[in-house]
C-alpha cells in the first residue's frame, strides 16, 4: 500500500506569508535605522560646526592675550628700567650726603678702652670731653663709724688739632672698687684715668686727660673714713688748642653718690645738624657712697669720652 503524503502546499503558502511579514518588518528596520543615521550625522555636523567654531575663538583669544602679554613686558621692562635709575640717582646723592655728612659733622662717645681713626676729610678741630673714673667708697666699722665716699673723676675738654687717619687711643678710667664694712673695713679702690693720646706721638704725651677720682676711707672703731679727692685735669699738650677743665668733687661720706662738677643732666653742644648730649650717661665718673655702720660702699662708676666735630 502506497503511504500518503501530506499536502505542502498549504505549508509553502504559510512559509511565504511569513517570509513576507519578515520582509516588510526588516524594511521597516532599514528606513529606522536610515533615518537614525542620517540624524546622527547631522547632529554630529552640527556639533563638529560647533568645535570648529570654539577652536578659532580659542586662536583668536589666544593671539589677543599673546598680543597682552607683549604689551606687559614692554610695561614692565620700561618700568623696572625708570626704577633703577631712580634707585641709582637716589643712591648716588645719598652717598654723596653720607660723605658730607661724615666729613662735616659728626660725633661718638667711648665707653670702653679702643683706638679710633679720625675720619677721612675732616676740616675742622676735633672737640674731646673726658670724665675720669669715680673713686670707690670705703667701708663702715662694725659697730660704730662710716666709710667715706669715692671723689668724682675730674672733667676735662680740649679743642684738638689732629690729622684724617690719626689714631686716637682712648682710654676710659674705670670707676673704683667698695671697700667692705665689717671689723675690719677696707677703704674703696681710685678711679682711673681716662686719657686720650695720638699715636703718632708718644703715650708721655697725652691729648688731653681727666684723673680719677681717690677712694674714701675706711672706717675704724674712733672715726668715720675720710673722703676721697676729686680727681684732677691732666695731659694738655701742643695739639690743643682750647682747654677747659674742673676738677672732681671729693667724697661725702654716706649722704650722696659724688658726681662730677660737671651738670651732667644739662649739658648740650649742638654742632648744626648734630646735637652731642650727654644726660644719656648721667652718672659717668660718679664717686661711690661711703658705706654705712657694718656696711660695704659703694662701687665707683667708670668715666667716658665724647668727641664731636663740626662747630
Amino acid at each position: 500500500m502506497l503511504g500518503v503524503f501530506p499536502d505542502t502546499s498549504i505549508i509553502d503558502k504559510e512559509l511565504k506569508k511569513i517570509d513576507a511579514i519578515l520582509n516588510s518588518i526588516n524594511d521597516e528596520f532599514n528606513n529606522i535605522n536610515s533615518q537614525s543615521l542620517s540624524n546622527i550625522q547631522n547632529q554630529l555636523q552640527a556639533i563638529n560646526s560647533e568645535l570648529n567654531s570654539i577652536t578659532s575663538a580659542i586662536n583668536n583669544t589666544n593671539s589677543e592675550l599673546n598680543t597682552i602679554d607683549s604689551e606687559l613686558n614692554t610695561i614692565n621692562n620700561q618700568s623696572l628700567s625708570n626704577i633703577q635709575n631712580q634707585l641709582t640717582s637716589i643712591e648716588n646723592t645719598l652717598r654723596s650726603l653720607q660723605s658730607q655728612y661724615s666729613a662735616d659733622y659728626g660725633f661718638v662717645i667711648f665707653t670702653s678702652s679702643q683706638n679710633w681713626t679720625v675720619p677721612a676729610n675732616i676740616r675742622k678741630p676735633l672737640n674731646i670731653l673726658a670724665i675720669g673714673g669715680g673713686g670707690g667708697g670705703g667701708g663702715g666699722y662694725s659697730t660704730t663709724y662710716t666709710g667715706g665716699g669715692g671723689g668724682s673723676g675730674a672733667t676735662q675738654y680740649v679743642k684738638a688739632m689732629v690729622n684724617p687717619g690719626d689714631v686716637l687711643n682712648i682710654q676710659i678710667g674705670r670707676g673704683g672698687s667698695a671697700g667692705t664694712g665689717g671689723a675690719s673695713p677696707t677703704a674703696g679702690g681710685a678711679g682711673g684715668n681716662t686719657l686720650v693720646y695720638d699715636t703718632n706721638f708718644s703715650t708721655a704725651n697725652a691729648v688731653m686727660g681727666a684723673l680719677g677720682g681717690g677712694g674714701g676711707g675706711a672706717a675704724s672703731s674712733s672715726a668715720n673714713g675720710t673722703n676721697g679727692s676729686g680727681g684732677a685735669q691732666s695731659g694738655v699738650n701742643t695739639l690743643t688748642i682750647a682747654a677747659l677743665g674742673i676738677n672732681g668733687v671729693a667724697g661725702q661720706g654716706t649722704n650722696t653718690a659724688n658726681a662730677p662738677a660737671l651738670p651732667l643732666g644739662s649739658a648740650t653742644s649742638t654742632s648744626n645738624i648734630v646735637t652731642v648730649t650727654y644726660d644719656t650717661f648721667p652718672n659717668a665718673g660718679t664717686g661711690g657712697n661711703g658705706g654705712a655702720v657694718n656696711s660695704n660702699g659703694g662701687d665707683g662708676i667708670d668715666g667716658i669720652v665724647f668727641i664731636w666735630w663740626g662747630d
